[in-house]
Formats: C-alpha cells, sequence, structure tokens
C-alpha cells in the first residue's frame, strides 16, 4: 500500500515547477508490502488495517491529510508484475486557497499599500480568509476577506499599508492563516514570499554591465514570482568583453510559463530629455523552431502600478543565432545590440524600467551593457561630416544623406516604440550615403533610426504620421 497526496502546492523545485500531483508520500507498512497467503480459495479475503501516524513538523514539508489517498497493489515478487491494483477517493473535500503575487513591490514613498492576489486551489468554494502579513522580521498585520471564490479562481486585494525598513534585502510576506472559519493548516507549504524595495532618486541616466559579482546588483531588485530561481549572473560578457558580466535566464531548465523580472529601483527623469533611448547587448538561441522564450522591457510612470511594453520579442525574433539542444553559452559573435525608444515618455519625472523574462523550456538568455542616455543627434560617428535625415516629421519617405572622411561600413535600423525593426539595410563600406526608406505602410507613431559602424552607434528620433 502506497499513500499518496492529490496535489501539491507551495514547493518550487529548480527547475520552475510547483504544483505536483499523486505524489507518493508513505509506503505501509513499509517498503516490502505486507506477504499474502500463497494459496487461495473461492471466497477467501484478507483484511489489513494499516496506520500512519503524521507528525506534526513546521519545519517539513508535512503532508496534507485532506487530499491523501490510499493506492493497494498486489504484486508478484519475483516478475514484479502487478496483478490487481485500487485506489481510495481523497479523504475530504476541504478550503484551500493562497495568496499567490503581488502586484508591486516598489514603493515610491514610505509606507506602500500592497496589491495581493488570493486565489482557491479546489476544493471548495472560498467564503473567508484571514490573512496575515507584513515585512519579514517584523510585526505582522492581519485582513479579513469574505465574499465568494470558487476553486480555481482568483481575486486581487488591497492590503493596508506597511513601512519598509530602510537597506536592502527586504521581504513582503503573507499567508492565509483562516478559510472559511477555520484554521488554514495546510498554508504552511504556502507562505508568500516576495521582494519589497524603496525607490531611490530618480536620475538622468541608467548603466549596467553586471561586472559585480553581487546579483542582482545594487539598486536593482529581482523577482521571482514564486520561482526558485530565474535571472541569475553569468561570466559571460556581452561581445566576449573582459572582465565580463551579464544577466541570464536560463530557459533550458526552467519550466514554461515561469516568469522574472530584473528592475532597477532607482527610476529615471526624463522631465527635460528630447530623445532618450535605451540601449542593451543581447544573445539567445532557441532549442528548436517551437520554443519561443520571450524577453520584454517594460516602463511605469506610475511607480509601478502599471506597466507598457516598449520592447517584446520571442523566439526567432529573439535569437541571434540558430536553434540548438544543447544548453546555450555566446561567443563573442553571438550577441547583437538592441535599441529602446523612450521617446513616449519625456517629460515624465519618474521613469521605472524592468526586464522581464518568460521562459518556454527553450534555450538560455543572456543580457548585458544596459544603458539609458538622452540621443539628441547622429552627429559623432568618427569620420562622418554631414547627416542629414529629413522630412522629420514625415509621411510617406524618409531621405537619410551623409558624407564621410573615408569609405566605412554603415548599417541602417528603424524601430518602433516596441523595440519591432521595422526597416534594416546593411550598406556595407560606403565613402557616401542616399538611402530613401518608403514608410507608407508604417504606423504613425515615434520611430528611432539606428546608424551603426562597427560598434558605434547613434540615434536619432522620427516621427511618422
Amino acid at each position: 500500500m502506497a499513500v499518496s497526496e492529490r496535489d501539491i502546492y507551495g514547493y518550487t523545485s529548480p527547475n520552475g515547477e510547483s504544483h505536483f500531483e499523486w505524489v507518493m508520500r508513505k509506503m505501509l507498512p513499509d517498503g516490502n508490502g505486507t506477504a499474502l497467503p500463497s494459496t487461495w480459495y473461492v471466497g477467501d479475503s484478507v483484511v489489513l488495517d494499516l496506520q500512519w501516524t503524521i507528525v506534526d513538523n513546521p519545519n517539513l514539508f508535512v503532508p496534507y491529510w485532506p487530499v491523501l489517498q490510499a493506492v493497494t497493489f498486489v504484486q508478484e515478487d519475483a516478475t514484479k508484475e502487478v496483478l490487481q491494483a485500487g485506489s481510495s477517493e481523497i479523504a475530504a473535500q476541504v478550503p484551500f486557497g493562497a495568496i499567490t503575487g503581488i502586484a508591486s513591490g516598489i514603493a515610491c514613498t514610505n509606507p506602500l499599500t500592497p496589491s495581493v492576489t488570493l486565489k482557491n486551489y479546489g476544493g471548495i468554494t472560498l467564503t473567508s480568509a484571514l490573512i496575515e502579513y507584513g515585512i519579514e522580521g517584523q510585526t505582522m498585520q492581519q485582513y479579513s476577506w469574505s465574499g465568494l471564490l470558487v476553486a480555481g479562481a482568483s481575486t486581487p486585494l488591497t492590503l493596508s499599508a506597511v513601512t519598509i525598513p530602510s537597506g536592502s534585502g527586504q521581504n513582503f510576506v503573507a499567508k492565509l492563516i483562516e478559510v472559511n472559519g477555520n484554521p488554514d493548516y495546510y498554508n504552511r507549504n504556502l507562505n508568500f514570499k516576495a521582494p519589497v524595495s524603496l525607490a531611490g532618486t530618480p536620475t538622468q541616466t541608467l548603466s549596467q554591465g553586471f561586472t559585480s559579482t553581487t546579483f542582482p546588483p545594487a539598486d536593482w531588485m529581482l523577482n521571482n514570482n514564486g520561482a526558485s530561481t530565474t535571472w541569475t549572473r553569468s561570466t559571460v560578457g556581452g561581445f566576449g568583453q573582459t572582465p565580463g558580466g551579464s544577466a541570464k535566464f536560463a530557459f533550458y531548465s526552467i519550466a514554461s510559463g515561469v516568469i522574472g523580472e530584473l528592475i532597477p529601483t532607482i527610476p529615471v527623469d526624463l522631465s527635460t530629455a528630447i530623445n532618450p533611448i535605451m540601449t542593451f547587448s543581447v544573445a539567445y538561441c532557441q532549442y528548436s523552431s517551437t520554443y519561443n522564450d520571450r524577453l520584454q522591457v517594460l516602463v511605469s510612470t506610475d511607480c509601478g502600478t502599471t506597466w507598457s511594453s516598449v520592447y517584446n520579442k520571442a523566439g526567432a525574433a529573439l535569437a541571434t543565432k540558430a536553434a540548438q539542444t544543447t544548453a546555450f553559452t555566446p561567443t563573442a559573435t553571438q550577441w547583437r545590440s538592441d535599441t529602446v525608444s523612450l521617446a513616449n515618455f519625456v517629460g515624465q519625472s519618474s521613469v521605472m524600467i524592468k526586464l522581464k523574462g518568460t521562459s518556454a523550456y527553450g534555450n538560455n538568455l543572456y543580457v548585458d551593457d544596459i544603458n539609458l542616455s538622452d540621443f539628441t543627434s547622429v552627429h559623432s560617428l568618427e569620420g562622418v561630416t554631414s547627416f542629414n535625415v529629413y522630412p522629420n516629421p514625415a509621411n510617406d519617405f524618409i531621405n537619410i544623406s551623409a558624407t564621410m572622411e573615408k569609405a566605412m561600413p554603415l548599417a541602417l535600423e528603424l524601430t518602433d516604440i516596441s523595440g519591432r525593426v521595422a526597416y534594416s539595410l546593411n550598406l556595407g563600406k560606403v565613402s557616401s550615403l542616399n538611402q530613401t526608406i518608403d514608410i507608407k505602410n508604417l504606423a504613425a507613431g515615434i520611430y528611432t533610426l539606428a546608424v551603426r559602424s562597427g560598434n558605434s552607434v547613434n540615434y536619432q528620433k522620427i516621427s511618422i504620421q
């Protein structure tokens, strides 16, 4: 006889799995089973009275008795053939809920008003819950909820404010101590924890090369969204730089659907910016064409309450080399420099940015050389004596002209506000430039024109009407 647990939540394995079904917890009376008589006559039966006392231990992942079931089988020892088997129903239908997420762990002013998610994992409808929450290590508060939450459903809850202590490494914790008027014994295995931080004073630039062995870096926050691991530091540097360092999301070993966020806790001040551009180096390859891991850059102007996507690439569009089934570690030539225009946020004095990775259980992603600056012209490319882009704003065509002191390699790339490449052209080595880009089929909005020569790149904001 084996005792199995119908559902386990709360424990997150290294590959990101956090829901397990029919997990064996105990063999009765032990792994040798019970010997049955060698001779049977019609009508014979054997009655077994087997017991298991579950010892309550707050330091262990204790089995939850209502979802335990007995699985009994008759096996021939010599051949290991299972001759007959059966299972019981679970012990009881009980309420089963937990806090599963927090909307934002960043506070621009103290205290933080947490907005969390209450989920009903199954069993029966939740009608009430008593939630204990606060900053880990500090005095906890309680919040009482009542309503109707059917199995599988979730609802947002706004809790009373909590004060975040100064210093890094703070965590918000929450758990259900009662559901439907009874103690929630199962929630011992479902204590929610997420990092929280006070936002710093806004600055006008952002730069991160992940060269420090400390991860996340100073003034950055890592949100694993309940997974055991997502973003980590790699010693591999962008374009093979040494000393190296980059942020790695190991999609290769992390379950599909797992989300990880890497967030600078110091906002960017774009109140006087003219053409703010964010650049970063990225390296990624797919496991195969059906595995579409995703990288997004998101921006918030309300301290993380809502986010807008300014960069969203997945699968082949994100890849910098052909797919492979072995774990990907990039060489110096397997990187790409991507650009994101933040022109839509000019005038905002506190802009927050985050990198969001979503696993499809594909292959590894690396990000490095994050820089945000205000680019007002493209005249600083070495060897370029004149550069003109007209008309701007434009309706049907963009004309680009340039003269150079000598022949040099040039490449053009036009991207929209979300980072999607609308036009690209590799000109090779040229001594002058006269190029017309047809934009009649492009949606109106702000675009960024990137002009590259070797490892040098400059940008210009283009308005398409």
